[in-house]
């Protein structure tokens, strides 16, 4: 069947005003509050005074289907779904959100939603995008024309037990790294507090350049064996403290046009994310949206020095530095003037054996996460991929 045949109805985004004294107000859910896992965080919902007979037609109920259609920078976002599981008749959604409301006489949301997902992260509905003034925009129409395959409701619903119970693990496993993660920065805070008054600047413990990059990057672009790896913020994870691997390596001639970096040197995003460090593993080149550091092993264990530039007292120091009102960006100069706390290598090596078991258990979890993945998105093709 097609989208549209599944649909009851379109439910219409609103605008409202900022709310005065007295204005009745009602929660807005705008495309910041969806998620790429598909569900809505209501942490940070803004609230706006809305005529009545706006809200008529607008608020949404539990199984509604939200998709982005508007991408404003975001370009990659659009025709992501979330699954709205909030209480009916009290949530409405801003303009730049497509509310779908599923006939479920027929269809299950959860199973729309799974199949929606699986749709969009496949890429088999990229032509409902169009870019216009370089904003890329969902076409409804086309979108809703698509074809979906349906299960009977009983099918529907095994499909979504199953799914659910993947989809479940990983989240578990997520949230056990989110609170290694914080045992890490809770056990480094109490180490390192007490030497906030004693600092150095980072020019006096290591040396920083920017990267450079050989224009246009297209022609030295190469797949020969003896190309030099070409290091990007794509080959790494968030919160990934290695960088092991490549997707691209470019010709000798496009290395001697670059700067070279070797297993141990740090570089650290000087734009957009700005200010989030990683530790080389490999020998490659860096372009110029990368600072690089490095000659800092004299005063700084890599693992403290890594928490240490992660760490709040770091970070808050570039918030405060980094320039530009729209693309914030961090330089060299700026990145050399900023203070950080030298404690005893002694010290800084007991942390680090810390660290390093934490980091054990999380990769294990990482691994099982990455397993259930494979099996979640196999499960899905084999439902959804025909």
């Amino acid at each position: 069947m097609k989208l549209c045949d599944v649909v009851y109805k379109e439910i219409k985004g609103v605008w409202g005003d900022e709310p005065k004294l007295g204005d009745k107000i009602t929660p807005v859910i705008k495309t910041n509050d969806m998620s790429y896992e598909g569900y809505i965080s209501f942490d940070n919902i803004t609230f706006r005074a809305i005529p009545d007979y706006k809200l008529m037609y607008a608020y949404l109920e539990t199984g509604d289907l939200l998709i982005e259609k508007s991408g404003g920078t975001k370009t990659h976002s659009v025709g992501y779904v979330n699954i709205f599981e909030g209480e009916s008749k009290k949530y409405v959604c801003n303009n730049f959100i497509l509310a779908l409301r599923l006939n479920k006489e027929i269809v299950l949301p959860k199973y729309v939603f799974y199949q929606l997902k699986y749709k969009y992260e496949s890429g088999l509905f990229a032509d409902c995008y169009n870019k216009t003034t370089g904003i890329q925009n969902l076409q409804v129409r086309t979108y809703l024309s698509k074809d979906i395959i349906i299960h009977n409701k009983d099918q529907q619903n095994r499909i979504i037990l199953e799914l659910d119970n993947i989809s479940s693990l990983i989240s578990l496993y997520k949230n056990k790294i989110d609170i290694l993660n914080e045992f890490i920065k809770s056990r480094f805070n109490e180490m390192f507090s007490p030497f906030e008054q004693q600092t150095k600047c980072m020019n006096q413990v290591c040396s920083i350049c920017r990267g450079a990059s050989p224009r246009p990057i297209s022609a030295y672009v190469t797949s020969e064996d003896d190309g030099v790896n070409w290091i990007k913020i794509g080959d790494v994870d968030e919160d990934d403290i290695y960088i092991t691997r490549t997707s691209e390596r470019i010709t000798k001639e496009g290395a001697e046009k670059s700067r070279r970096v070797k297993p141990g040197d740090f570089i650290l995003s000087n734009s957009m994310s700005f200010g989030r460090p990683y530790i080389l593993g490999i020998h490659g080149c860096v372009h110029d949206g990368w600072l690089i550091i490095s000659d800092y092993e004299k005063f700084l264990n890599p693992i403290y020095f890594y928490y240490e530039i992660r760490s709040d007292f770091v970070q808050n120091q570039f918030d405060g530095s980094a320039s530009g009102s729209t693309v914030r960006n961090l330089n060299s100069d700026l990145v050399r003037i900023v203070s950080i706390r030298v404690p005893s290598i002694k010290l800084q090596n007991d942390f680090s054996e810390f660290a390093k078991l934490i980091d054990k258990s999380k990769f294990i979890l990482q691994q099982q996460i990455k397993d259930l993945q494979e099996l979640l998105d196999k499960k899905m093709d084999e439902y959804f991929g025909g």
